[in-house]
């Protein structure tokens, strides 16, 4: 994910849906799904995911 240059973070874009995962030895856990033409905001670890 260009945004945030995490090696363990990493995405698929399936138009119009960005799809961003985290990839763990053991499994894929999806972050967040959304409509490419919105800017990505992923929460830190102080905000609640909505």
């Amino acid at each position: 994910v260009p945004e945030f240059d995490q090696p363990f973070l990493r995405e698929l874009i399936h138009p119009p849906f960005r799809i961003v995962y985290r990839r763990d030895p053991q499994r894929v856990r999806m972050v967040r799904v959304w409509r490419s033409e919105r800017l990505l905001h992923l929460p830190t670890g102080d905000e609640e995911a909505t």
